[in-house]
C-alpha cells in the first residue's frame, strides 16, 4: 500500500520539513507501506521503539526528505511539545528522586539536527533551551533534558 503525503501532516519546524504520521499510517508504514511510491530507509531502528511508545497521543513517527538525506525518506520521532512538533531521540531516562524509569525524549541528540549542517549547531543550543520536563512519577528531576515521558 502506497501512503501519500497529500494524507500527512506536513510541519516546519526545528529548521527543516517533515511529515507526521498518525498512529495508524505508521502501522502501515512500518508494516511496509511505501510513501509517494518510495520505501523510506533506515525505518528497522525505529521500529522496536514505536511498539513501545505508540499508545502515546504526543509522540509520532515522522519523516523527512531534503537534499542532506540524498532526497530519500529519513525516519525520525517527534513530540508535541509547546505547542510543536520537535524532533527528539527516543532513550531511557530515570528520575533522580524516585524509582520511576522509562522512555523519554530528548532534543538533545546532535544527530537529530545533521540534516542542516550550516544550521545543526544553533538547532542544538535551542533544543538546550526547551523547558525539560519532570518526573511523570513524583515531578522530581530526571537525568536526561526530556521533553516527552513515558506515562508514570
Amino acid at each position: 500500500m502506497d501512503i501519500s503525503t497529500e494524507n500527512l501532516e506536513k510541519v516546519n519546524s526545528d529548521g527543516g520539513i517533515f511529515y507526521v504520521f498518525s498512529h495508524e499510517q505508521s502501522e502501515m508504514l512500518l508494516a511496509g507501506s511505501s510513501i509517494d511510491s518510495e520505501v523510506p530507509k533506515y525505518l528497522d531502528a525505529l521500529s522496536g521503539k514505536w511498539s513501545t511508545i505508540k499508545k502515546d497521543d504526543l509522540i509520532r513517527l515522522a519523516l523527512q526528505k531534503n537534499n542532506y538525506t540524498r532526497n530519500r525518506w529519513v525516519g525520525l520521532f517527534v513530540a508535541y511539545h509547546d505547542d510543536a512538533y520537535r524532533r527528539v531521540d527516543l532513550q531511557m531516562g530515570r528520575c533522580r528522586d524516585c524509582d520511576w524509569a522509562g522512555w523519554i525524549g530528548t532534543p538533545l541528540s546532535y544527530e537529530l539536527y545533521i540534516f542542516n549542517p550550516k544550521e545543526a549547531s544553533r538547532l542544538f543550543d535551542d533544543a538546550k533551551k526547551m523547558k525539560p520536563l519532570c518526573c511523570p512519577k513524583c515531578d522530581g528531576k530526571l537525568d536526561k533534558h526530556a521533553i516527552w515521558t513515558e506515562s508514570g
